[in-house]
């Protein structure tokens, strides 16, 4: 790929770059001079889990180089280019292009990441956003508090992760939960509405599933979530695969996709 890459720029000169695995070539990427880049980053699950962890190569088109890479729940995009004035404006035309065709899909453009783009936008709207964790253990409050400015939208959340916490916390009665179950789309919409009202929020989200990571289990990884903001209750279900730990990051991405989405709406 290198070679094909290498070509393309047209470098005078001859680089030496030793091979590398498709997973760290982006960082390689960047080490060669007189590169002009922009990295656009899709969301598409589906196609994901069937190429996952994959690259599908480099390919040209407009005088842009673009190497396409699976990772997860993310498709990126990497353009490349010489980096020439006249080349620039065609490049920036090009991406403007690109971008303008995949608004819905966009999460992130370069370090514009899916959580920073939620707080955003929780900012603009001057809303507060509150989370009650089950399987996802605290992970999707911290990823959005990982973005500077955070505080301004948010106060309180809380890893509700046993039924007895779930009553002691966020008032949902152990009847409840036993009619439709810890992992239902009623008890997530239960969290989603208890969580906003006790900490005064625009927003509530709650989430519960599966996460073992260590079993082939059917149910692992499959997890429902709800959000709740003004008068709707988002209620919905999907499962991930991996780790533990991926499958977790995997399931707060689905859910702040679908929140930034609602929000935009």
């Amino acid at each position: 790929m290198f070679e094909e890459i290498k070509k393309f720029l047209n470098f005078p000169f001859e680089l030496n770059i030793p091979e590398v695995k498709f997973d760290c070539i982006w960082s390689e990427i960047r080490k060669l001079p007189r590169v002009l880049t922009k990295k656009v980053i899709l969301i598409n699950k589906y196609l994901a889990r069937e190429t996952k962890n994959d690259c599908d190569g480099f390919r040209t088109e407009g005088g842009i180089g673009i190497i396409t890479e699976t990772q997860g729940l993310a498709t990126f995009f990497y353009f490349l280019m010489q980096d020439t004035p006249k080349n620039q404006v065609i490049f920036a035309e090009y991406v403007k292009q690109f971008i303008d065709s995949h608004q819905k899909e966009i999460i992130g453009i370069d370090e514009m990441t899916l959580e920073k783009m939620v707080v955003n936008l929780l900012h603009q709207k001057r809303l507060l956003i509150s989370c009650a964790e089950s399987c996802t253990g605290g992970m999707l409050i911290s990823r959005i508090i990982s973005v500077p400015g955070a505080s301004l939208v948010t106060e309180e959340s809380y890893v509700t992760y046993s039924d007895p916490t779930k009553a002691k916390i966020l008032g949902i009665k152990p009847k409840f939960l036993k009619e439709y179950g810890t992992v239902s789309g009623e008890a997530a919409g239960k969290m989603a509405e208890m969580v906003r009202a006790i900490a005064s929020s625009d927003v509530g989200i709650g989430v519960t599933g599966y996460t073992t990571g260590d079993t082939k289990a059917p149910e692992d990884g499959f997890f429902y979530y709800a959000i709740s903001y003004r008068d709707t209750l988002l209620v919905d279900k999907d499962q991930v695969e991996g780790t533990r730990d991926e499958m977790r990051f995997d399931q707060t991405t689905i859910i702040l996709w679908r929140l930034l989405n609602l929000l935009r709406s």
